[in-house]
């Protein structure tokens, strides 16, 4: 019979961890307040913007491989160069020259801008502006090497 039976006291580490565990228990969702602030939900009662995307590649116009490290910016109507009108700026990915920008209903990006900022390092190319189609799945821009 005493083979059965279980040992009823508690070990040291059992003694200690529980302490640990219930601080850490309560004491983790307090950090995480007092970092990132406390958690609320946000009303869009008023009728919103809903947060949209324009995707897209940049190719090489004379053989058709993707450039990498091209700034492609989603400007708003009336753009000027060096003007406050840029939405979102992101650079065209190394690999398939994939971009992705954001931008909302109340705040249209109207066109796209293209620009090869990094000089010769993947091969020189024109800035090129086009018309933001927001009725294609993904806008394909061929870029041309500068004329000289």
């Amino acid at each position: 019979m005493t083979e059965t039976m279980k040992k009823k006291g508690k070990t040291l580490g059992q003694i200690i961890a529980r302490p640990f565990l219930w601080f850490f228990t309560f004491a983790i969702p307090v950090f995480i307040a007092a970092c990132y602030g406390g958690y609320y939900e946000i009303s869009d009662a008023g009728g919103g913007a809903n947060q949209l995307s324009a995707t897209g590649r940049v190719v090489n116009a004379m053989n058709g491989a993707s450039i990498a490290q091209i700034k492609v910016s989603c400007v708003a109507s009336g753009y000027v160069d060096g003007g406050d009108n840029v939405i979102d700026s992101t650079y065209s990915l190394p690999g398939d020259g994939h971009f992705e920008l954001w931008y909302t209903d109340d705040n249209p990006c109207d066109s796209l801008l293209f620009e090869d900022v990094d000089g010769a390092e993947n091969g020189e190319f024109a800035s090129k502006t086009v018309q933001f189609d927001d009725t294609l799945d993904e806008t394909i821009v061929e870029l041309l090497h500068p004329l000289d």
